[in-house]
């Protein structure tokens, strides 16, 4: 479901890419700026207004994929991934009382180090107990069942350029015996300067169910 949530959502983008140019264009013809009349090789108005169209369209199309991949290059890319650390899968099913389930929470940070204005946030439904290690980075608020991430923390130690892998192992434990599923997923907090320009975060959750 969340694969097709992104197919759709990038198509959308890129229709809504394609009606911002072709309005542009259409303003660059209507201020008579014409590529078309310059070269003046036509004077039939139709021929004018498709060869304008298309040369303004392919122009547009280039400088936006020149700024979207300069864009790019400066981002910091924050990718979080939770697993079922037993069976690498983005599932789980808990059956038994008697032992904790182990999933993995794995972060990949790349690119121009910038300074986040909020933490990572992972919020546990309330059916579920957890337990991981302690560091540095890393809170969890028991009355919230919620686990904070300092990724400003986490990426002390590097500067100008981040490179970095981090896993985070928890223990989980179901402390209900009714059915219940939720889909789990860390949220990042960002402006909406840095999630067009600056940051580029991609978020794997994991669906977990108890039988």
């Amino acid at each position: 479901m969340s694969e097709k949530r992104k197919q759709v959502k990038k198509e959308v983008l890129a229709a809504l890419r394609n009606i911002f140019i072709l309005i542009i264009s259409i303003f660059f013809i209507c201020t008579n700026l014409s590529i078309a009349k310059f070269f003046d090789f036509t004077d039939d108005p139709r021929i004018i207004w498709t060869v304008d169209i298309g040369i303004y369209n392919g122009i547009l199309q280039i400088i936006f994929s020149i700024a979207s991949y300069l864009i790019n290059e400066k981002r910091l890319n924050i990718g979080v991934n939770i697993i079922n650390k037993k069976e690498d899968s983005n599932e789980l099913t808990i059956i038994s009382d008697d032992s904790a389930d182990k999933i993995c929470l794995k972060i990949n940070i790349k690119g121009k180090w910038r300074k986040l204005s909020g933490d990572l946030n992972i919020f546990f439904p309330h059916w579920l107990d957890i337990q991981t290690k302690s560091v540095p980075f890393l809170k969890i608020i028991d009355s919230e069942n919620k686990c904070i991430i300092d990724l400003n923390n986490l990426m002390s130690s590097t500067t100008g350029y981040c490179n970095l892998k981090r896993s985070i192992t928890f223990d989980i434990l179901r402390n209900s015996d009714e059915n219940n599923e939720d889909f789990i997923q860390a949220n990042l907090n960002m402006s909406i300067f840095n999630k067009l320009f600056a940051i580029k975060f991609k978020n794997e959750g994991i669906k977990i169910k108890s039988k």
